[in-house]
């Protein structure tokens, strides 16, 4: 069930171009099955591990699967080459504060299957409504509106597509898809943490820089906090 695709090995860190035309045969949706979020957390270990953001517990894991205590407050998606037996070819989360509860046999299953406890141990972990990125910038002056309404805040985390579909749009769908989300469900704002070299795509999207934050070594890659207003 959880065998990697070769095919697969040259995803990396998500470079599409937001304007750019999504395909019709590519199609973004929530990840609900036991299969596509498996696969969303692999493609997510091969994105991301080689910059130094995966859980050492994961890498130390052996199983190629990038889970932590985030997953099961989050909101997972995926975008699907529908012409191609429907491989997944991008993911993304956005992370709330409300626990998903429906996640949370899918998740039990995919750490329970690696055979190391310390990954049921991780996903298990819970942290409330500390948001990811608050890591890289406590104590940084967020503005009011960000700090004083916390439980109406998502964070959009670890958007990643394959390199050979890289500036066809899947990145942008899947960030608008979020987006959209967290807009229809209540939240205020989406926030979110990115490499100094992405920040372009992401204005681009209409994220704008958090005044006050400026530049922090986040999971040790230069990073900068971004926010998007919904209402």
């Amino acid at each position: 069930m959880y065998s990697r695709n070769a095919e697969d090995a040259s995803c990396r860190a998500v470079r599409a171009e937001p304007g750019a035309a999504v395909p019709d045969f590519l199609a973004v949706r929530a990840l609900c099955a036991l299969d596509e979020l498996a696969e969303a957390l692999r493609l997510r270990f091969r994105v991301f591990e080689p910059y130094g953001v995966v859980a050492e517990e994961c890498r130390r894991a052996g199983a190629g699967i990038d889970l932590d205590e985030f997953d099961r407050f989050s909101l997972h998606f995926g975008c699907f080459d529908t012409s191609h037996s429907q491989r997944l070819v991008g993911c993304t989360r956005l992370i709330t504060p409300r626990h998903q509860e429906a996640l949370d046999p899918l998740l039990s299953r995919i750490s329970s299957s690696t055979g190391d406890a310390t990954l049921d141990r991780l996903w298990q972990h819970r942290p409330g409504f500390r948001l990811l990125l608050s890591e890289a910038w406590h104590g940084h002056d967020f503005p009011a509106a960000l700090r004083d309404g916390r439980s109406q805040i998502a964070e959009l985390s670890r958007v990643g597509v394959c390199e050979v579909y890289r500036r066809r749009g899947v990145g942008g769908r899947l960030v608008r898809v979020a987006v959209d989300t967290a807009r229809a469900t209540g939240f205020h704002a989406v926030l979110l943490a990115c490499g100094l070299w992405h920040v372009p795509f992401y204005e681009r999207l209409g994220f704008h820089v958090i005044p006050g934050t400026g530049e922090a070594p986040f999971r040790s890659q230069p990073s900068r906090a971004m926010c998007l207003y919904l209402s």
